[in-house]
């Protein structure tokens, strides 16, 4: 297949739908982050982890519901298993923004609100594409 016909296969629009869903996420997170740091002085440190963990469990909600609506199958098993590969799936996008965002905040200065967004945009590539391809994959008869 042709780089342009690479192109044009690629769920755009699903993307798109995971980035919204990521962008509530990123409400939810700063939900959390900002009164644990602001108000209740906790350290930016623990504050990012409780952060990350309930915008983890919203963001498979809206996804199982909206963005991978189509790719439900197995029932409540199902369900279950996807959750527990989707926790799989942002815990490693959470060690990627957790790691980034201290990478930015403790050695490069920046400001702790920008780091946790860059850290967030930089977990969202891995979360898509491993959640897509494994999480939410087709099954064998989806794909005949």
């Amino acid at each position: 297949m042709s780089f342009a016909g690479r192109l044009r296969a690629l769920p755009v629009g699903r993307f798109l739908k995971f980035c919204a869903v990521g962008g509530s996420g990123v409400v939810v997170n700063y939900g959390v982050y900002l009164p644990l740091t602001r108000w209740l002085g906790f350290l930016e440190e623990t504050a990012l982890v409780a952060s990350i963990a309930v915008s983890i469990l919203t963001n498979f909600l809206l996804n199982e519901a909206w963005t991978f609506r189509d790719r439900r199958t197995g029932g409540s098993a199902g369900k279950l298993r996807r959750l527990g590969r989707f926790y799989l799936v942002s815990l490693g996008g959470a060690a990627i923004q957790w790691g980034v965002s201290m990478l930015c905040f403790r050695w490069l200065g920046i400001d702790d609100r920008l780091a946790v967004l860059i850290g967030i945009g930089v977990a969202t590539a891995w979360n898509f594409v491993v959640n897509l391809l494994w999480t939410w994959r087709k099954s064998a008869r989806d794909a005949a």
